[in-house]
């Protein structure tokens, strides 16, 4: 049990590893093109060309809107954290089937140490369901708090504009 306990662990960190991998190589283009211009024109500006884009009001070519990113994996762990809930709760009643055969102390104490295995899962799955939902809810305030932040940003840059 302590292996298949010990690859589950591994598949989980890999998961959460490639995740986090995913998130934090995905970087806006937006960005690398709005820091590309602002380089090029300080750098002509710098030199004195007249040809320097010195309007701020030029736009850049629209790009296409990313779509959100969406959360299959919280999806697939919800399926995950349903199916193990509903296997603990049928090796319980397997458990009690065996407790009603006849006295067996050999059976009884398999029984016995499977059924704290069972139940050392249900505990597992309880605390990391719980961890999961506490990192959700700290990403969406952060995240709420950052756009909150970059709206503010962009009405007082609005206002800022001439009329």
């Amino acid at each position: 049990m302590g292996m298949i306990k010990m690859k589950n662990y591994s598949r989980y960190f890999l998961l959460v590893f490639g995740l986090c991998a995913t998130l934090v190589a995905c970087e806006s283009n937006e960005n690398k093109a709005e820091e590309a211009f602002e380089q090029v024109r300080d750098s002509m500006t710098a030199k004195g060309d007249s040809n320097a884009y010195a309007d701020s009001n030029v736009e850049l070519p629209k790009q296409k809107a990313k779509p959100a990113i969406t959360h299959v994996v919280l999806s697939e762990e919800a399926r995950f954290a349903k199916e193990t809930e509903a296997t603990i709760n049928s090796n319980e009643v397997l458990i009690k089937e065996l407790k009603g055969t006849p006295d067996n102390a050999k059976l009884l104490k398999k029984i016995s140490q499977v059924e704290k295995d069972n139940a050392a899962l249900r505990l597992e799955m309880a605390a990391y369901l719980a961890e999961v939902k506490l990192r959700w809810e700290t990403h969406k305030a952060t995240t709420l708090e950052e756009l909150s932040k970059i709206e503010a940003e962009l009405k007082t840059l609005k206002e800022g504009l001439p009329k």
